[in-house]
């Protein structure tokens, strides 16, 4: 096999990669932003927080409900007297110091956090998503190297059997050939492997149904670099779903706490009657007001309790609120890690080794070099592109942890 064979061999495998995943049609590629309409649509932990959500809603409106007034028909009759007479009620409970408006409080916080808590499980479903697209390109790019070093292995040992021939080389040479195809044989297979539980990771995440059990190509795309690290602190508490969940979960303990502190004074009836004398033919009209004896302070263990969740649910908050802002400092930290690792290999390391292979590619030509070692130039390169890959999948993952601290961003560019 000559040079220009040897390379066009190289193309024809790098094109040829993707049949791997099955052949699908043009109209059949994934988009990022599909993967995560489907992972969204068909999660059940997402629908069960749905229901929930549902019925705190009704919960609301039951808490906005008057209580009903009581009607009373009585009839009195005494023996022998003429004041018999029948008389009718419509009777009234007021709500005072604020219980309704407390319990009303309650209950829309209540409904507000478990719409954040569901917002919360939507950013890591879509972190999880992203994260696995992104390991199935990644997948799909590394496998296409090691068929390229699974190629190169090839012709050294083709060069190494020539050069045994001829008597230039001993047999430890042919035999280290002879491992080294091996090995990469190896590497291949497991590539091939890789990209397939990739997939099968993706079609967990996404709804294997959705897919009917298959994973069609996937729309390559980048991670959005993020802010700084000022501008992401202080967007935290307003953006990030948890936080405003524990915001909320602490005014709905205020609220109720209030409502216990509240309900320390009962609440008052107040009632209109007519009463009709029968003998007499004549109509009165009373008005009645009833309040409960606070003989029982009932509500204390209630108030009690109340502050206790209030004071729990503050404490709950702030410490969410350090733990998350730790969380980011220490992921943009190592964001910025990568990025300058990946910076490194894409701007230096990989010109290097191309500038380099180009090189000992003019030198094979003009007789200054033997065949392996060009190969060998060609092996740096490979094992260059390979950790470069190493470096974007870290990076990107890095990314997307961030992007999952905050409401939804444009990932795909």
């Amino acid at each position: 096999m000559n040079r220009s064979n040897y390379f066009a061999a190289l193309a024809i495998c790098l094109f040829a990669l993707p049949s791997w995943a099955g052949e699908f049609p043009e109209s059949s590629r994934l988009s990022l932003p599909e993967a995560i309409r489907l992972g969204l649509a068909n999660n059940p932990e997402l629908a069960s927080y749905r229901h929930q959500i549902a019925v705190l809603e009704a919960g609301k409106r039951i808490a906005a409900r008057l209580p009903n007034p009581t009607a009373e028909a009585a009839f009195d009759e005494i023996g022998g007297k003429s004041d018999s007479r029948a008389s009718f009620w419509l009777k009234q409970s007021l709500l005072v110091n604020g219980q309704r408006d407390a319990e009303i409080s309650n209950a829309s916080h209540r409904e507000e956090g478990a719409v954040q808590e569901a917002l919360s499980k939507e950013r890591t479903i879509r972190y999880r998503i992203k994260n696995s697209f992104y390991k199935v390109l990644m997948a799909q790019q590394r496998a296409r190297l090691f068929e390229e070093s699974l190629e190169l292995a090839r012709e050294v040992q083709r060069v190494a059997k020539l050069r045994y021939q001829a008597q230039a080389s001993s047999e430890m040479d042919l035999l280290r050939s002879d491992v080294e195809v091996e090995a990469s044989r190896i590497q291949a297979e497991t590539g091939r492997k890789n990209i397939q539980l990739a997939q099968f990771e993706l079609l967990k995440e996404i709804g294997n149904e959705a897919m009917n059990g298959s994973c069609p190509l996937l729309v390559p795309f980048e991670p959005v670099a993020p802010a700084s690290l000022d501008s992401l602190l202080s967007r935290l508490p307003a953006e990030n779903p948890s936080l405003r969940a524990a915001a909320a979960n602490r005014r709905a303990a205020e609220a109720e706490w209030n409502q216990a502190k509240a309900g320390k004074f009962s609440n008052p009836e107040v009632g209109l009657g007519v009463i009709r004398r029968l003998e007499l033919g004549d109509n009165l009209l009373s008005a009645s007001i009833g309040y409960p004896l606070p003989f029982f302070a009932r509500n204390r263990e209630e108030s009690e309790r109340g502050e206790a969740l209030f004071e729990k649910s503050k404490a709950e908050e702030a410490s969410l609120k350090n733990e998350l802002s730790l969380s980011l400092r220490q992921g943009y930290a190592e964001y910025q890690s990568f990025l300058k690792n990946a910076g490194l290999y894409r701007e230096k390391m990989i010109p290097t080794s191309e500038e380099a292979f180009k090189r000992m590619n003019l030198s094979y030509r003009y007789g200054r070099i033997p065949y392996l070692d060009l190969l060998e130039s060609r092996r740096r390169l490979i094992e260059a592109k390979s950790s470069l890959l190493d470096a974007r999948e870290r990076l990107a993952e890095a990314a997307f942890r961030i992007d999952s601290l905050f409401n939804d961003m444009e990932t795909q560019r």
